[in-house]
C-alpha cells in the first residue's frame, strides 16, 4: 500500500510540475485536435466522392435512357415508312329493307397494311374478302348506317372479318373513301 501512495504523489508531482512549466495537456490537446481535424477532411473527402460517384452514375443512367428513347423513335418513323394501302372495288349491295322500296349502299374503301408481304396476302385472298363482305353488307338495315357511332362500328366489323379471313396476316385498318345509302 505504501507503494501506491508513493506512485500516486509521484504522478501527482509530475502534474504540478507540467502545470508549473506551462506544459500541462497542451500537447494531448493539439495531438486529438489534429486527429479530429484528420478524420473530419477524410469523412468530407469520403462524401464528396460518393456524390461525384452517384452524379456520375445518373448521368450515365439518364444518358442511356436518352439513346434508347430515340431508338424506338427511329423504328417507329421506319414503321410508319412502311404503311401500304390497297383500294377495294366499290361495293354496291342491297340493303335488308322492311319497305317495299330497295335501298342500296354504295361503298369504297381502302386497307392499311404494314408490309409487302401482307399487301400480296390480301390481294391473293381479295375473292374470299369480297364475299365476307358482300354477306355482311347485305344484311344492313338503313338504319344501321346512321350518324358516326354506326360508321366505327361498321369498320370494326369489316376489319374483324378481313382478318378473320386472311389469319396470320394482319390488316391494320380500313378507311371509307365513299358511303352513299340510297
Amino acid at each position: 500500500m505504501a507503494e501506491e501512495e508513493d506512485t500516486q504523489d509521484n504522478t501527482q508531482a509530475d502534474e504540478l510540475e507540467k502545470i508549473a512549466s506551462g506544459e500541462s495537456d497542451t500537447k494531448q490537446d493539439d495531438k486529438t485536435a489534429s486527429s479530429l481535424r484528420k478524420k473530419r477532411i477524410i469523412i468530407v473527402v469520403a462524401i464528396s466522392l460518393l456524390i461525384i460517384i452517384a452524379g456520375a452514375g445518373g448521368f450515365f443512367y439518364l444518358s442511356k435512357t436518352k439513346s434508347n428513347h430515340k431508338e424506338k423513335l427511329d423504328n417507329a418513323s421506319q414503321a410508319v415508312k412502311t404503311t401500304l394501302y390497297i383500294d377495294l372495288e366499290d361495293f354496291i349491295v342491297n340493303l335488308n329493307s322492311s319497305t317495299s322500296q330497295p335501298r342500296f349502299l354504295k361503298l369504297s374503301a381502302s386497307i392499311e397494311v404494314g408490309s409487302e408481304i401482307d399487301k400480296n396476302q390480301v390481294i391473293a385472298n381479295m375473292p374470299k374478302i369480297r364475299d365476307s363482305f358482300q354477306v355482311y353488307l347485305r344484311e344492313l338495315r338503313p338504319d344501321d348506317l346512321r350518324g358516326s357511332q354506326s360508321l366505327f362500328r361498321l369498320r370494326e366489323e369489316l376489319l374483324y372479318r378481313i382478318n378473320k379471313t386472311i389469319y396470320p396476316t394482319v390488316v391494320k385498318d380500313i378507311l371509307f373513301n365513299e358511303i352513299i345509302v340510297q
